[in-house]
């Protein structure tokens, strides 16, 4: 049975923090709409690489891990 009484609580994410940023920019400063774009999409962009990255060096790391048995 669920519990209509628990509080909810808020995630304060790095895409809750954009998503409040590009409407107060689209609200307030139409202009610099694109620099939010811009900077969402940089952030995705980095943490995509920073997950290849540590893919690969986990692969590596069983790859050697697994030649030693």
């Amino acid at each position: 049975m669920s519990d209509n009484n628990k509080s909810r609580t808020i995630n304060f994410g790095p895409f809750f923090i954009l998503c409040v940023a590009f409407t107060i920019v689209a609200v307030w400063f139409p202009n610099y709409i694109m620099w939010v774009v811009w900077a969402f999409v940089g952030y995705v962009a980095v943490v995509a690489v920073i997950t290849i990255i540590a893919l690969i060096v986990a692969a590596v790391m069983v790859y050697k891990a697994s030649k030693g048995f």
